[in-house]
């Protein structure tokens, strides 16, 4: 496969760290690509559990309608912002792993971070791309801020799945935060920091098409129902989610 460069992350509208882009130079032809939604990405918009009332019940402001939801079997969701996602689920493209996350959790946005990038280097031994997308941390007007956030990320991922094209078969993008955010609402109509998320997968090799994982609710949000790093490792080795 051609390797990705910083230029074509960029093109496709992903801010790429420099030490990201230095150590992709140096390795060999790469497949997987991480997208990483810093500031905590919060689980419950990305796929929504839209006939879950413990969820209803624990945002009355920001959760997202059921007759909004875009359904992708009967019990999850796509954001209707991520709308444009659908045919790639429909074809197996895209999958998504609910319940995601360190055993530990972290107080700390750069403890997080660096955990994650620890369990990316493990999990590909250095031969991973990584790109960004900034502004998740939405402790404040979370349901305004949302959709903005997501139609982004969805014309980015579109974008890169886009210049991937010649290689796509044999490519990988896997979307993760540091941590995903709380269940309950804030007075400012966000959510704190929390623990557990959902990974997206969207992969050429079209072994994906469903929502696995298991949501749990707790006092801080989310509790990790399977171990970010461990299921990291197997959507590098090219296991379905």
């Amino acid at each position: 496969m051609k390797r990705l460069l910083r230029r074509e992350l960029v093109r496709a509208g992903f801010a790429v760290p420099l030490a990201a882009a230095a150590e992709a130079a140096a390795r060999p032809p790469e497949r997987v690509v991480f997208v990483r939604l810093r500031g905590g990405a919060d689980a419950l918009s990305l796929v929504v559990p839209y006939r879950n009332d413990e969820y209803r019940r624990a945002r009355p402001a920001t959760s997202v309608a059921a007759s909004a939801t875009v359904p992708l079997d009967d019990e999850y969701g796509l954001h209707p912002s991520l709308r444009p996602l659908l045919p790639l689920f429909e074809r197996g493209e895209l999958g998504a792993v609910v319940g995601a996350g360190f055993q530990e959790r972290f107080a700390l946005h750069g403890e997080a971070e660096l955990a994650l990038d620890r369990a990316i280097l493990a999990a590909t031994g250095g031969g991973a791309s990584i790109a960004e997308l900034a502004g998740w941390d939405t402790h404040a007007a979370q349901a305004a801020r949302m959709p903005a956030l997501l139609e982004e990320l969805c014309e980015r991922l579109l974008a890169l799945r886009s210049a991937m094209a010649a290689d796509w078969a044999r490519s990988r993008i896997v979307v993760v935060s540091e941590f995903g955010r709380g269940l309950h609402e804030t007075l400012l109509g966000g959510t704190g920091d929390g623990h557990a998320q959902t990974v997206l997968v969207l992969s050429g090799a079209r072994n994906q098409g469903r929502v696995r994982g298991r949501l749990r609710f707790g006092d801080q949000g989310l509790v990790p129902t399977s171990e970010l790093g461990a299921l990291l490792a197997t959507l590098v080795a090219g296991g379905g989610s």
